[in-house]
């Protein structure tokens, strides 16, 4: 809320949001005790060093709330002229900020696992604080070469890679490819990647670039994420390996929008024009998505369960407030008056995981072959099914039978074939056909885990044939067998769509409007 308040008079608003008093109080609070912490002992790892949870204890919370906390006091700072801040706190501020930032657990190479982008928010807060760059010329530099060198390689002390071959987000890179956290974070990916927002001001402060591989890759994951992490409506195409965890959690959703302002703020994450209206555009579609969902409440506020889906990781003051503060971030970034476009169709495929996200203007679904064991649904149908706006076409995503998908029974009722159901060693899905050979673009992830041949009596293949009628997914039984079929065979016709593979390795973008764009098969 500080954020909120202070933005609101930094930029001369009037109105509910404009209340000086409030930010000065809550100025006041985060820079002395029992909130600001400093000094204390050095807590656990992944607890906050230099501030409580609440203006009123100094219980730890989560790392990550540190630099939130010096990101607001950074926005009041610029603001200290319009809300007239006493100075007997414009001392305080600076103190508490620079303190917090050159503590010895916030330096480098200290971070939480491969989550650097908290370290990077805390040093931006305090150069805009304190003038000094120091920190963003060294740590964020060292921290920033550490993660984009561990894109392709295990960094040191490390089992895995950051990154997967196919751009997933690997989560516990300390623990092997295969484990279900590893599947791929779509949320925590774009938060990570919020961490590359600052690259630019860093550059003019006197940082050393990135090599050039580094900065290709990069650009590459940025191409993956908004092909196979985002719908054209804002909201994330959600496949997660922490499950129920962080599935359709408001708070994450907001807090994943950042990854989306960095790419649409920044043209050495982007390295198009293209993709940084295409991000904005995301942006800006998240934000009507939210108001609409507040509008049908009568409330302005949206539920704190999006889809009803009750996940084990919710906030709903948090939620709320983290929409609006991400709304004040574009425009302190200058997007208010920045161009977008909304993209094009596209879609992405993961050959590691098998996953298989699009997402067009009228349609977002995924499917995903196997999520090892993190989520309930998934098999070779597809998993979800929206529709324009996100509004939901199918289903948000089930077991059978409240999924698409066919069930076959013997003449005894006994299933002997579930087509979207999950197993261990499920084959990978394979794409046949796109414009940029996806065999070429991914190399093969050797992984027992899904590698094991799957036996059964029966077997069916999802085929996506394009026609000029348009493309119609459907599932083929491989042979006739007499039995029982649950439900029909389900036929989806939709106008047809070009869709774009992003290229894995940076050195082409086939989602550019002078060539790549064609339809997976």
């Amino acid at each position: 809320m500080l954020i909120l308040h202070a933005a609101a008079a930094l930029y001369g608003r009037d109105g509910a949001t404009r209340n000086d008093a409030r930010a000065i109080r809550l100025v006041d609070r985060m820079t002395r005790a029992p909130m600001f912490l400093l000094p204390s002992p050095t807590p656990v790892h992944g607890r906050t060093v230099c501030w409580g949870r609440r203006l009123t204890t100094s219980v730890r919370d989560h790392v990550s709330l540190d630099s939130q906390v010096a990101e607001a006091l950074a926005v009041a700072w610029k603001a200290r002229g319009a809300l007239d801040m006493p100075h007997v706190l414009r001392g305080p501020l600076r103190s508490a900020v620079e303190r917090c930032a050159r503590h010895p657990a916030w330096r480098f190479p200290n971070a939480l696992v491969n989550q650097f982008n908290s370290n990077a928010q805390l040093y931006a807060a305090a150069a805009r604080v304190t003038g000094h760059y120091d920190q963003m010329r060294r740590d964020y530099r060292a921290f920033l070469g550490r993660f984009t060198t561990g894109i392709t390689r295990p960094e040191p002390g490390r089992v895995t890679a950051n990154l997967g071959p196919g751009f997933g987000f690997h989560y516990q890179p300390h623990r092997p490819a295969w484990v279900k956290l590893n599947f791929d974070t779509p949320e925590y990916a774009n938060i990570v990647l919020s961490g590359f927002q600052y690259y630019t001001a860093a550059r003019k402060a006197g940082m050393a670039a990135l090599s050039p591989r580094a900065t290709a890759l990069t650009r590459a994951w940025v191409v993956r994420l908004l092909a196979g992490a985002w719908t054209h409506a804002g909201y994330l195409n959600w496949d997660t390996g922490y499950g129920r965890h962080r599935w359709q959690s408001g708070q994450y959703w907001a807090f994943a929008q950042q990854g989306l302002l960095a790419i649409a703020s920044n043209d050495v994450l982007s390295a198009a024009p293209r993709r940084a209206r295409w991000a904005k555009a995301m942006f800006d579609r998240g934000l009507e998505l939210y108001d609409r969902w507040g509008r049908e409440t009568g409330t302005g506020i949206a539920p704190q369960n999006p889809f009803d889906v009750r996940s084990e990781h919710r906030d709903h003051d948090l939620y709320a407030s983290r929409i609006a503060a991400n709304a004040v971030r574009a425009v302190m970034l200058g997007l208010g008056h920045a161009a977008s476009a909304d993209p094009p169709p596209l879609y992405a495929f993961d050959c590691e995981s098998g996953r298989l996200a699009v997402t067009t203007p009228r349609y977002s679904t995924a499917i995903v072959p196997t999520s090892r064991g993190a989520c309930a649904y998934g098999g070779t149908e597809i998993a979800r099914l929206f529709g324009p706006g996100h509004r939901v076409a199918g289903n948000i995503g089930g077991k059978p039978p409240d999924s698409f998908g066919v069930i076959v029974r013997d003449a005894d009722g006994r299933r002997v074939l579930t087509t979207q159901h999950q197993r261990t060693g499920l084959g990978h899905l394979r794409v046949l056909a796109s414009p940029t050979r996806p065999d070429r673009a991914c190399p093969p992830v050797r992984d027992p885990a899904v590698r094991r041949p799957v036996h059964a009596p029966r077997r069916a293949r999802s085929h996506g044939r394009r026609r000029s009628a348009g493309h119609e997914p459907l599932w083929v039984p491989s042979r006739r067998d007499r039995g029982q079929l649950d439900g029909p065979l389900r036929r989806v016709r939709r106008p047809e769509h070009r869709c774009a593979l992003p290229e894995l390795d940076g050195r082409r973008d086939p989602s550019a409007a002078d060539g790549g764009r064609g339809h997976p098969t």
